[in-house]
């Protein structure tokens, strides 16, 4: 394998945007799907610099896989503020390469998010939806060694993705596991790439109403905690992706814990195609409570300790969680 480390940090710019006050959450700040949409403009105007089409379409030649999104939240963006992106290549091999994403607020300098994504280069195979892996051209490798920028310190994990990779099960093992059921959904064709696969926005889209109703199963008063000037905020999110849902899918999304501490709840959410049973999507989160007008995370306040324990599966368990 012939691996690139890299040694610079010569960061392209890749995204220029605006907070819509319809993009934002119900305690004001930039919804985590708009960030997953930003990062996926981002991906494409990096594949550009690095000579490869923008999008997977039909007629191209090479593809590119994402394997996984890891997300690391770092300050607010909030209705009217500005913001870039700038992406680097990290490391290279002969099929693979991970990216790395700062997303920051254009008006302060303010570090906002930090993505590192893992893409595999693949060539559409001669039957619908068949792929293969493939070596990177070499024009790509030369590329990519001007845009050498090292993973930093804060993007890497830090709550999520240390377990171990959540195995490949399906509809039915999931649901003997006892995770519970958090959201039905149908693929609509708004909701895909031109590849007509169900796009990270709308797969975050999912986790997030999937997180409302496993915090209603943990018996968190969600609605109560606008009235008391409180609200969830993500830190950290891994997603990591299977199997493709495509437009017209109908999905269901099964959730478990993971951990807890004092302030912080972690947890995951499976989506898997409701006809054939496959996974499609593992997305990891850790979330705290905030107080709105101190700006300070609060304690959480799980009222039943054995309720969160028995929603953690055995592949949590054996991971050593």
């Amino acid at each position: 394998m012939n691996k690139q480390n890299t040694t610079n940090t010569t960061l392209l710019e890749t995204g220029r945007g605006f907070v819509s006050v319809w993009e934002c959450d119900e305690i004001g700040h930039y919804n985590v799907q708009f960030y997953m949409a930003r990062k996926t403009e981002a991906d494409a105007h990096l594949r550009l610099a690095l000579g490869l089409p923008p999008t997977n379409r039909r007629q191209d030649h090479l593809w590119v896989r994402i394997g996984e999104d890891h997300v690391r939240f770092h300050g607010e963006l909030r209705a009217v503020d500005i913001l870039t992106l700038n992406s680097g290549i990290a490391d290279i091999d002969d099929t693979s390469l991970t990216v790395i994403h700062e997303m920051r607020n254009a008006s302060t300098g303010a570090l906002s998010a930090t993505f590192v994504t893992r893409w595999t280069c693949i060539a559409p195979g001669p039957k619908d939806g068949a792929t293969e892996t493939v070596a990177w051209p070499e024009s790509v490798h030369t590329a990519a060694k001007k845009y050498c920028a090292p993973i930093p310190k804060n993007a890497e994990k830090f709550s999520t993705g240390l377990h171990g990779r959540v195995p490949d099960l399906n509809l039915a093992q999931a649901q003997s596991e006892g995770l519970v059921l958090t959201n039905r959904s149908l693929v609509l064709p708004f909701m895909t790439d031109v590849s007509g696969h169900l796009t990270a926005q709308y797969a975050t889209l999912i986790s997030g109403d999937s997180a409302a109703h496993l915090w209603n199963t943990l018996d968190y008063d969600w609605a109560g905690l606008q009235k008391r000037g409180l609200g969830t905020v993500v830190l950290e999110t891994l997603t990591q992706y299977r199997q493709p849902l495509c437009t017209g899918d109908a999905t269901l999304t099964l959730s478990y814990t993971r951990s807890l501490t004092a302030k912080t709840l972690s947890f995951g959410h499976l989506l898997f195609n409701a006809g054939t049973g496959a996974l499609a999507t593992c997305i990891e989160i850790t979330a705290v409570v905030l107080d709105l007008e101190a700006r300070k995370v609060t304690p959480l306040q799980v009222k039943d300790r054995a309720r969160f324990d028995a929603l953690a599966p055995s592949f949590v368990e054996q991971a050593g969680s």
